[in-house]
């Protein structure tokens, strides 16, 4: 596995929704990390049961909403 894979893998697990927040926050500000890395895992942990579908879409939605806005100013 990728550093990168694995960094993105302990967020997520460690941090639930909060890792998937950070990760996608601060790829919307442009710190290279994929979403396409991100989003991923988070379905993983979708189907592992550890997060929930509805509650991973609304802060995913929001995440990049606020990176977009603190990346605006």
């Amino acid at each position: 596995m990728s550093s990168l894979t694995s960094v993105a893998t302990n967020l997520i697990q460690q941090f639930g929704y909060g890792g998937v927040v950070f990760g996608l926050f601060i790829n919307t500000i442009g710190v290279p990390i994929p979403s396409e890395l991100i989003l991923p895992l988070a379905g993983l942990g979708i189907h592992q049961g550890s997060l929930q579908a509805l509650p991973l879409v609304i802060v995913a939605v929001l995440a990049q909403v606020a990176g977009l806005a603190a990346s605006y100013v």
